[in-house]
């Protein structure tokens, strides 16, 4: 089981580097609204997203239609749980990899509630305990420059200190003089 999930993770993965576009996360100019607003005014997920949770919905849906017919393998050991580990880290490293602005901080956001409504039917707590925490990271995108450091102190000291700053180094501002204060401050 563990080969298919690796597989499912590995087309995440590609989906998320050939579909999404650099100005889901970082519009060219920052007061330009990205993406359609739907009638309750929020954001849609971007089309990278969209992608993931549609093939993800697809193997979740096959898998619990078929998981009586696999009565000796645990799923939710030997399926669910490492998939969602490989999911994590797949939005990890996706995230690490992008430049991320205030408005794509709130895109960013929007893909993460996508992607936890998606996780919710895998039973995996662990899973979306992850998220969760990538969501609460993901707000750092929000503050400005000079807010960052009190976000992070304030709000996400509880959480592992290496995966914060790699999140955080995703900020736009990021290695500019506007961000010197905080980079210092934070490491």
């Amino acid at each position: 089981m563990y080969a298919w999930s690796f597989c499912v993770a590995l087309h995440v993965d590609k989906t998320l580097q050939t579909v999404q576009s650099k100005h889901d996360f970082f519009p060219q100019y920052e007061g330009i609204t990205v993406g359609r607003a739907n009638k309750n005014k929020a954001l849609d997920p971007t089309g990278a997203c969209a992608s993931v949770c549609k093939s993800l919905s697809l193997v979740i849906a096959s898998v619990q239609h078929h998981e009586k017919d696999m009565s000796r393998l645990n799923v939710a050991k030997d399926f669910w749980k490492p998939l969602g580990r490989q999911l994590v880290g797949v939005i990890l490293s996706h995230i690490r990899r992008a430049k991320i602005s205030g408005h794509g901080g709130r895109r960013l956001l929007r893909d993460l509630d996508e992607y936890f409504s998606t996780m919710v039917p895998m039973n995996a707590v662990e899973t979306l305990d992850m998220i969760h925490c990538i969501q609460e990271v993901a707000g750092v995108y929000l503050v400005p420059p000079d807010l960052v450091t009190k976000f992070v102190v304030d709000n996400l000291r509880h959480l592992d200190a290496n995966i914060v700053m790699a999140l955080v180094r995703a900020r736009a501002d990021f290695g500019t003089p506007a961000a010197a204060a905080w980079t210092r401050e934070l490491g």
